[in-house]
């Protein structure tokens, strides 16, 4: 399973890409948008975690991107607005979660868990 962290924050995402990667996930981090915009462009991935202190794009923004690229590519978003909030802004964009700000390995397992649950 392939996943792109699109995220500055490489170092403070250590325990997630951890847990990530102990549940059978290649993480490919990418540093901005743009750069997952081509990762996705080259290969989609199965998922694309998107952080919601992205350089160059908001998250919603990279998300209706990406599914330009490829419409069917799955997509996470970390975010630090609460649950309402975050659906309102992502209301139509099909995310599949919103993951905690600070996420752990437990964030990590439960992600996967929703991303297998797509595909029994």
């Amino acid at each position: 399973m392939r996943i792109v962290l699109a995220s500055p924050r490489v170092a403070e995402l250590a325990e997630f890409s951890a847990g990530l990667a102990d549940g059978g996930a290649d993480i490919q981090p990418c540093a901005t948008g743009t750069a997952a915009l081509e990762r996705v462009g080259a290969a989609v991935p199965d998922l694309v975690v998107v952080d919601g202190g992205l350089p160059d794009f908001a998250p919603a923004e990279l998300v209706l991107e990406l599914l330009k690229v490829n419409a069917a590519v799955q997509t996470a978003v970390l975010s630090r607005l609460p649950e309402e909030a975050f659906h309102a802004a992502a209301e139509g964009l099909g995310i599949l979660a919103r993951v905690s700000w600070n996420p752990g390995r437990e964030d990590a397992a439960a992600l996967l868990e929703a991303l297998r649950s797509l595909n029994p």
